[in-house]
């Protein structure tokens, strides 16, 4: 006998050989949200027998291919507009690529908190940027090596309208946009600065909005921000042959991320 729970919209759970999927004779016919690791148990599609109001899924991948029954959730929610990948291997941007969806529109890529964490090369978002995902996605959050993987990102995702880029500032990326960028955001003390670095690596609420207002700092800071970050990416203006508004902030150890509205 089994019992139907509506008001469950959100399920959170992580299986192991040591730890499998144990929920029995419960039917989760109103589910939104799934946060899991990957491969899917095969209990899942017993317990939800319905995936279309599922809207946001988070999986977790680890060493080895267990996507395998990935896509067949997809094709079976209609409605699902959030796809988030924690990866820990640089395996993210792989098997996404060879994924479909009728319905996703915003992919988020969640790197491990490690002193280690890998980002993305560019032949990795070559191959991303013209997969069927990427080519439909609206809202893109990445963490990637090189800012010449932005203007091919921003260059063949003809869809994107909105991004956040983890960018990884290396020795061989010194240059001088970058140098004034570390300069000038990492000795900066205000408000939305603390705020970006303790909202670093984690899902950001992305709106298409011009750049201009910040929010808890005096006019002058925010007149300065305003005017030192266009210079700081220069890089990204000149090349991005579509019109953006971005906003800069430092971030871990050194590095920075990148918001882009795009039109």
């Amino acid at each position: 006998m089994y019992g139907t729970f509506d008001r469950v919209q959100k399920l959170t759970f992580r299986t192991s050989i040591k730890q499998p999927f144990e929920i029995h004779s419960v039917y989760l016919s109103n589910i939104h949200d799934i946060k899991t690791n990957l491969p899917l148990p095969d209990k899942l599609w017993s317990v939800i027998p319905t995936f279309n109001h599922l809207t946001s899924l988070s999986v977790s991948l680890s060493e080895g291919d267990t996507s395998f029954n990935l896509q067949t959730l997809l094709d079976q929610a209609p409605h699902l507009y959030t796809l988030m990948i924690e990866d820990e291997n640089l395996s993210a941007l792989r098997v996404v690529s060879r994924l479909t969806s009728v319905s996703i529109r915003q992919l988020v890529f969640i790197p491990c908190l490690l002193p280690d964490t890998h980002f993305f090369d560019d032949a990795d978002c070559a191959v991303f940027a013209r997969s069927p995902l990427a080519r439909q996605c609206e809202v893109l959050e990445i963490h990637i090596r090189s800012r010449a993987s932005v203007m091919n990102l921003i260059h063949t995702m003809t869809n994107l309208r909105a991004m956040t880029i983890y960018v990884r500032d290396d020795d061989d990326m010194e240059s001088s946009p970058i140098k004034h960028l570390r300069r000038n955001f990492l000795t900066r003390k205000t408000n939305s600065m603390r705020d970006g670095l303790n909202s670093l690596w984690r899902k950001l609420s992305i709106q298409k909005r011009k750049l201009g207002t910040m929010k808890n700092t005096t006019e002058n800071d925010a007149k300065s921000s305003y005017n030192t970050e266009p210079e700081s990416i220069e890089w990204l203006q000149n090349n991005a042959q579509r019109r953006c508004w971005i906003s800069c902030s430092s971030g871990w150890t050194g590095d920075f991320y990148v918001k882009c509205w795009i039109d």
